[in-house]
């Protein structure tokens, strides 16, 4: 008890030098003291969000779903222009903050390539189409 109680008092009495090895009967190995060593910052860590997104494309604030299948809509069903895909949804994101703006902008799409066209649908106004590699898809209204 008495060799624990001594032990206890020699490490208060040391404080934070490396030194101190020598008054527990251990061989120092270094003379350096807390004051001696140099502490580095460490940068931040960053956690990426990775993302599973649905076939959507955002046309006017309303974002149209292309569901699990591409459903071709017949050239006959096509109507005006209604813009160009202008941007593309990542799969990952650096911060939850950076994927809360990722799908806000007009002309946005998870899947459909940079400059596809977009149609509105004759006599369908919860629908939109995308000339994607010649064919067109169906897009339909999300009931957000």
């Amino acid at each position: 008890m008495k060799k624990i109680l001594i032990f206890v008092i020699s490490l208060l009495l040391c404080g934070a030098t490396v030194a101190c090895d020598e008054v527990i009967g251990q061989e120092n190995t270094t003379t350096e003291t807390a004051e001696q060593i140099s502490v580095t910052e460490t940068e931040p860590t960053y956690t990426s969000v990775l993302v599973d997104w649905m076939d959507f494309v955002r046309v006017g604030g309303i974002v149209y779903d292309g569901g699990w299948e591409n459903r071709e809509v017949d050239e006959s069903r096509i109507g005006e222009k209604l813009g160009e895909i202008l941007y593309t949804v990542k799969s990952y994101y650096e911060s939850e903050e950076e994927l809360q703006q990722a799908d806000k902008r007009d002309f946005t799409a998870a899947f459909r390539p940079i400059g596809s066209e977009i149609f509105a649908i004759k006599d369908d106004e919860n629908s939109i189409a995308v000339l994607d590699n010649g064919k067109y898809y169906l897009y339909t209204r999300n009931a957000e």
